[in-house]
């Protein structure tokens, strides 16, 4: 079985590959790709694969655009540390849908469905909701800044923002002092617990419990103030009634 993996943190990946040999003895990974551009490239020079399991959050963009793009037939097993685009993952070729870290036990599973190729069914989505309801996924609790020529570990809850700055990612603590770490916006989007933070537009994403007010500015746009800062947050208004929800509760 020709498999073509997604995926762009080399340790997930090479974790992965270690399980197909575990759990699948004719598996032959042909490819590791890291973005959705490397999809787009790999399937336009006529390459296929029996399978594809695919990261869905690239340094690049969402991996669906590949398929959304693409003429792509094969079954595909989708793997995230999120939720957020879980009902989105059914609308393509998945024959499961999996939560990082992946287990041995769950990638045996979804194998077992390859003979057929079935796409998802109604139980296999209950049984992931329900899994996401009862707080089974882990969402990331520390993070590497920058010190100088050293890293250093801080506890996500003491930022109050991330901020896209100069081509970086910049972490702004509580105390106001802020360092630079190395996971993109979209990756942290993924990775950092929804009840807590919210991406507020493609520059930020903001601790709410950091949140002074909501000032609106215009019939499309409003300003979110935060706790020890003057940095001036502009978001639409559709993204700060998902923020007032929060807030609200």
């Amino acid at each position: 079985m020709e498999i073509l993996i997604i995926e762009d943190e080399r340790p997930s990946a090479d974790r992965l590959v270690k399980l197909l040999k575990e759990c699948c003895a004719d598996a032959n990974v042909t490819s590791v790709l890291q973005s959705v551009q490397e999809g787009k490239d790999y399937f336009c020079s006529g390459r296929k694969a029996d399978l594809i399991i695919s990261d869905i959050s690239l340094p690049d963009g969402l991996c669906f655009s590949i398929f959304e793009d693409l003429s792509i037939d094969c079954p595909i097993i989708f793997t995230t540390a999120y939720d957020e685009y879980a009902l989105k993952a059914f609308d393509f070729n998945s024959i499961a849908y999996l939560l990082k870290p992946i287990r041995k036990e769950d990638l045996v599973k979804s194998l077992a469905k390859m003979p057929s190729h079935p796409q998802t069914s109604d139980s296999d989505l209950s049984e992931l909701l329900k899994k996401l309801s009862e707080g089974k996924v882990r969402w990331r609790e520390r993070i590497l800044i920058e010190n100088g020529e050293e890293l250093r570990p801080i506890k996500v809850k003491n930022v109050s923002f991330f901020k896209y700055d100069m081509g970086a990612t910049k972490a702004v603590m509580k105390n106001k002092s802020g360092s630079y770490c190395e996971l993109s916006l979209d990756r942290l989007e993924e990775q950092l617990d929804p009840e807590r933070f919210l991406r507020v537009s493609r520059q930020f994403i903001i601790n709410i419990e950091e949140v002074i007010s909501i000032k609106r500015i215009d019939t499309k746009h409003s300003l979110i103030r935060m706790k020890e800062s003057d940095e001036e947050i502009v978001a639409t208004n559709i993204r700060c009634n998902r923020l007032k929800v929060m807030l609200d509760r």
